[in-house]
């Protein structure tokens, strides 16, 4: 099949088709929101295949779903007889390289992938062989390894720490077994290519034109994996939009189209700033916004889109997050009876802790969501296994509740003891808590295990002794205190950039609004709670979508609500602190960016945290905004029936 270079390009604005057809050597797309980034990638592959072979033709992208629609699309244009065998992510590549060159990089011709959850498994058994690793947490080790790894380094040899050595360990057990965990796929290709002057030469020979996609995410190895492939000989091009950059808790660098730009002075830059997705207005707000960005390669969206009328920006100021969440179920409601179908909407928050309010009110008013990309608020582990903690404290025979967390946080408590337990339990047909206190009577397990054990029955009965008869509230404060679960969620939220203290805070203020507002007989008030954190609506394909920002990029909706904009939540505290103010800023331009008819954004005046009332303030970002925006409409919870 011959590709007709006409019809290729007949489909493409001016710069599009610049991007498709350029000869330059080194080549960066600036590709603003909705400017068809994938589009002008798609077709950049197709046009060259009339010149180039298509395994000459690489093109990398960060996720497998990315990468197959990229294949699909790339066949629909030039015809399935065309095979791309380099279209994949950094990881599959890099795979692919080490698969087949494993002789060289000194790997088994079997070796094995190795998720995160082997890599957990693997420390586990390292720590548990030295008992100077028993202070080191899994998932803390796990990060340190990933990290050094994502940063080209090896274990250091003259470094004598504790986690340099557990490192160094762990090296040599996957080694020995032949395993290699995802950040090693990437070391290990590039350790390949930088020490192998021939099998470089060979790849840089071979790939004479390299696409980049999304490139504005891309890490500190990822880069350098890129780099040590091109010469003055190939071609590269890199796509992306540095505003759209805000994944640096995971690693990627906001700078690397800078450092691009200083490696490759003579990189021709062609910007897609026409957005087939959003209104004007839209627009005009996000440009505005992002204007007060200082480190950026500047560019300015707009549009011709015709198609609906440019609906004003809402902002509405509520009384409280209540308040809030009722403004926004409102226009839900108008939306609905407009006959536009809910998964047509989103509703986007900085932090998942705040769903859970969002997913009281819609179940009150009976409407379905789905939480993209996560769990419903009262379903995540952090929140289940505090509650676990209250259901046995009030209920020693919760047998559920009993296996969930005697081992949370950890108490060295292995499946042999705990199966012992059941065992037992089954045997005299008896609760798993009645079996425990058997076991520590008749010394059936070691005088260790029985004083772990004895211990945990101990923590509940005195946990039972210090909540009763306090708000419930209050019991779950006590039980995160004093069960060491908030010293666990606060070392993982800070090694893995969770928010799982933050979740349990607001559980506790769940509590104490349902206590709040709870008016049938108090005896029942526990088993109410208990039993309202179980319910839950049924989603369907019309149910509203609910996310993180950070979940949102790469969609798009007809209606987008942007709750909680108030200072501290967004930008957030933190941010802040560590001098991320410009990607929170990005952040919030890859919400807005999210609509396509109309942009809701809200704050509220007060909100209730450990049930005391905090007064916000709203977010600099509405003021960055309001400043330069005319077509904005401002709602007040006085006057909310507007």
């Amino acid at each position: 099949m011959v590709i007709n270079k006409i019809n290729l390009l007949k489909m493409l604005n001016y710069y599009q088709q610049q991007a498709v057809t350029i000869k330059h050597n080194s080549v960066l797309i600036l590709a603003g929101a909705g400017s068809g980034k994938t589009k002008v990638l798609v077709h950049r592959a197709a046009w060259l295949t009339s010149k180039y072979k298509t395994d000459s033709i690489v093109m990398v992208t960060f996720t497998n779903k990315a990468a197959n629609e990229l294949k699909s699309k790339v066949n629909k244009l030039v015809g399935r007889q065309y095979h791309f065998p380099w279209i994949g992510t950094f990881h599959s590549l890099a795979y692919k390289i080490l698969r087949i060159n494993y002789s060289v990089a000194d790997l088994p011709n079997n070796f094995q992938i190795i998720d995160n959850n082997d890599q957990i498994r693997l420390i586990k058994q390292i720590i548990s062989t030295n008992n100077k690793y028993l202070n080191i947490i899994p998932n803390q080790a796990m990060y340190y390894i990933n990290k050094k790894k994502d940063y080209g380094n090896r274990p250091n040899v003259l470094n004598n720490s504790i986690m340099e050595y557990l490192y160094k360990k762990y090296q040599q057990l996957c080694n020995r077994n032949g395993l290699v965990d995802f950040s090693e796929l990437l070391l290990r290709s590039y350790e390949l290519l930088n020490n192998n002057s021939m099998i470089l030469s060979q790849y840089r020979k071979q790939f004479t034109n390299i696409l980049i996609d999304e490139f504005q995410d891309t890490s500190y190895m990822q880069y350098l994996w890129i780099r040590k492939l091109i010469t003055s000989k190939n071609n590269i091009m890199v796509v992306g939009d540095d505003d759209q950059s805000i994944y640096s808790w995971r690693g990627a660098q906001s700078n690397n189209m800078q450092i691009f730009l200083h490696d490759y002075p003579h990189t021709n830059i062609i910007k897609l700033e026409e957005n087939y997705r959003s209104t004007n207005n839209i627009l005009q707000a996000a440009n505005t916004l992002i204007q007060h960005n200082n480190i950026r390669l500047k560019k300015t969206l707009w549009t011709k889109n015709n198609n609906c009328r440019d609906e004003p920006i809402v902002i509405y100021y509520a009384l409280d997050q209540f308040d809030e969440i009722k403004f926004i179920i409102k226009q839900i409601k108008l939306v609905r009876n407009a006959g536009i179908s809910l998964d047509k909407c989103a509703i986007l928050y900085r932090n998942n802790t705040q769903s859970r309010i969002l997913e009281d009110i819609l179940i009150q008013n009976n409407i379905p969501y789905n939480i993209y990309g996560n769990v419903n608020f009262f379903n995540r582990r952090e929140i289940k296994n505090v509650l676990a903690y209250l259901r046995l404290i009030h209920n020693h025979d919760d047998d559920i509740s009993y296996i969930r967390i005697i081992n949370v946080p950890n108490r060295r408590i292995g499946k042999k003891t705990i199966n012992k337990i059941i065992e037992l339990a089954n045997t005299k047909n008896i609760s798993f808590w009645r079996a425990s206190n058997l076991i520590i009577k008749n010394n059936i397990l070691s005088t260790r295990y029985n004083n772990i054990i004895n211990n945990f029955l101990n923590l509940i009965r005195e946990l039972y002794s210090d909540v009763f008869n306090k708000p419930i509230y209050l019991q779950l404060n006590t039980i995160v205190m004093n069960t060491g679960l908030l010293k666990m969620y606060n070392h993982e939220d800070k090694i893995k950039n969770l928010n799982n203290v933050d979740n349990i805070k607001e559980l506790i203020n769940a509590a104490y609004q349902f206590e709040l507002n709870y008016n049938e007989n108090k005896l029942f008030l526990l088993q109410s709670f208990l039993t309202y954190t179980n319910f839950s609506i049924k989603n369907n394909n019309t149910s509203i979508n609910l996310m993180t920002i950070h979940a949102s990029k790469g969609l798009e909706f007809l209606y987008v609500f942007i709750i909680g904009m108030e200072e501290d939540n967004f930008p957030s505290k933190l941010s802040m602190s560590i001098n991320k103010l410009e990607e929170e800023r990005r952040l919030a331009y890859v919400g807005i960016t999210r609509a396509i008819n109309k942009l809701f954004m809200t704050y509220a005046n007060t909100k209730f945290i450990y049930g005391k009332k905090i007064y916000c303030q709203p977010s600099r970002f509405i003021y960055e905004i309001s400043n330069s925006i005319l077509n904005i409409k401002r709602i007040y919870y006085h006057d909310s029936s507007n």
